[in-house]
């Protein structure tokens, strides 16, 4: 049996989070969903909706993520200046209502250009003007050799690192600092609220610290 906090979070989160399902090419592109963009199609909502009980692991987001184009699919084009790109983005998440979109390159962070950095390196730049409160977020876009620029305001999210292992074994279990999910359980899922309902279950045990406990019992025992 759950014990109570837990069923108690995984109903806050699936409740919280239900206006943002919908169908699993939300805000994805038409032609085929990868298989990582189903686990972050839920995991940005869910974290978001997790935030007030992750006091002391909390971050800002702005749901989206960032690519390399030599990693992400693209092709570097002299005419643009960045070898970077939106990798993925939430539709409902600030960067998706911002205007968005996958295959952006993006040309400059708060008008500084990114030159030819590398999408870590961008993606850190952007943590640090986060984490210093910087708002809003003003990203410069280029596509199709149009330039526009987009400001994002972070909400708070839990702080959380979910990782996709290839296995065709059913699974998801969260080891204190990390939430594992195994490509075999998103083959087997049949709608996105399944998948929620599972990885809930996982931030559940990760924010209330079920695993941290479990190994201090281990050594006090």
């Amino acid at each position: 049996m759950f014990p109570k906090t837990l069923l108690a979070f995984i109903l806050l989160l699936s409740a919280a989070c239900a206006p943002l399902m919908g169908s699993w090419d939300r805000g994805l592109p038409k032609d085929g969903l990868p298989t990582e963009d189903r686990l972050w199609h839920l995991v940005f909502p869910l974290s978001v909706a997790a935030a007030d009980q992750c006091v002391f692991e909390r971050e800002a987001t702005y749901g989206f993520f960032l690519g390399d184009a030599t990693t992400s699919g693209g092709t570097a084009d002299r005419d643009v200046p960045s070898h970077v790109q939106v990798r993925y983005v939430h539709a409902d998440m600030p960067a998706g209502k911002a205007g968005v979109e996958i295959s952006d390159w993006i040309v400059a962070v708060n008008g500084e250009p990114v030159g030819q950095r590398e999408a870590n390196a961008v993606f850190e730049i952007i943590q640090r003007a986060t984490r210093a409160r910087i708002q809003p977020l003003t990203l410069t876009l280029s596509r199709a050799s149009s330039v526009r620029e987009v400001n994002l305001w972070a909400v708070p999210s839990c702080r959380l690192i979910v990782k996709l292992v290839d296995s065709p074994v059913v699974n998801a279990f969260s080891d204190g600092s990390h939430i594992i999910v195994t490509s075999g359980l998103l083959a087997f899922v049949r709608s996105p609220d399944e998948l929620a309902w599972v990885l809930a279950h996982e931030i559940g045990h990760h924010a209330l610290e079920h695993s941290k406990r479990a190994k201090l019992q281990d050594v006090l025992n």
